[in-house]
């Protein structure tokens, strides 16, 4: 009655709820479910730094940091994209990266976007297995850049997640947007738009979400099993965490050429079409702290991020 009585409570606050559900499923037996996340960096690297030489795969300058997960590891070298684009067999990588039909030409008013002609096989996943779906957010995407402003390509570029025959899911590249969207639904209420209203002004003076959810947190932990409190309290350290990363990143940020912030710095965005390295770099741990948090709160099991177009 207890647990009923709070999922009835927290409705507006579908994490929480789902936050319940998992830990008990893990205190009576289940596993952490499997994760599946895409990291795209294009136009690839230095074929020398990357292929390992000898028997070990971490043998490799660009590897080097997967060291530790080196038994964990499978890399794949060889592999072709037979489908080539109309006038440019570079631009068509992104399009075919994870589908699998030819485009059947370029979108209609532009000379070189591609129509992507089936689901990618992240949509496909998600639609087959209901642990993949089963999450508050089916599906987390991010992007840190957005350079490329040209009129022949509105889509192309830009994401390579697709629901269907020419329709694409555009990845978040505000790290605001995306932080307010996940965490947001933690927040118990039924006004989405208030509550978000109130935790950008909480954030504004370095507040946490978790700061609205003290006494959900706290009748969560007693309604869980005593055996899963741990797990509780990582949730808490996660996302505790991600936004201490999010407000040092950017402060560290606007001393590397970010400007001056007009707002304070915990909701303020870096540029996206900046060509200062270290700002790409900072915007990008944002989105990767961002993303870590939602994983390891098992708010979503599907991922992907785009370093650049």
């Amino acid at each position: 009655a207890s647990r009923r009585s709070f999922l009835r409570n927290v409705s507006g606050a579908a994490a929480l709820s789902w936050w319940l559900r998992s830990i008990e499923a893990r205190a009576a037996g289940g596993a952490r479910p499997l994760r599946l996340l895409f990291v795209y960096r294009p136009n690839g690297t230095i074929d020398r730094y990357w292929n390992p030489t000898g028997t070990s795969h971490t043998n490799s300058f660009v590897l080097t940091p997967f060291a530790p997960h080196a038994n964990e590891m499978i890399l794949l070298r060889g592999l072709n994209v037979e489908w080539l684009s109309f006038q440019e067999t570079h631009s068509s990588g992104i399009t075919y990266l994870l589908t699998e039909k030819k485009s059947p030409g370029p979108r209609p008013g532009t000379n070189k976007d591609l129509i992507v002609a089936s689901p990618s096989i992240d949509q496909v996943l998600i639609s087959k297995s209901p642990t993949l779906r089963s999450t508050p957010f089916s599906m987390v995407g991010l992007r840190a850049h957005d350079l490329m402003q040209d009129a022949d390509y509105p889509v192309l570029y830009r994401t390579f997640s697709y629901a269907g025959f020419d329709q694409p899911i555009f990845p978040e590249m505000k790290p605001s947007v995306a932080y307010k969207r996940l965490f947001g639904s933690l927040m118990p209420g039924a006004n989405p738009q208030a509550n978000l209203e109130a935790l950008t002004k909480a954030r504004a003076r370095k507040q946490s979400v978790l700061d609205f959810l003290r006494g959900d947190l706290t009748r969560l932990a007693t309604l869980g099993p005593a055996s899963e409190k741990p797990v509780l309290e990582s949730y808490e350290a996660s996302i505790r965490e991600m936004e201490k990363s999010l407000d040092d990143l950017l402060a560290r940020a606007q001393g590397m050429g970010g400007g001056a912030c007009p707002v304070p710095a915990a909701v303020q965005d870096l540029p996206v079409d900046t060509v200062d390295q270290d700002v790409h770099l900072a915007l990008a741990q944002q989105h990767l702290a961002i993303m870590r948090a939602a994983l390891a709160c098992d708010l979503t099991n599907v991922g992907y991020f785009i370093w650049a177009p």
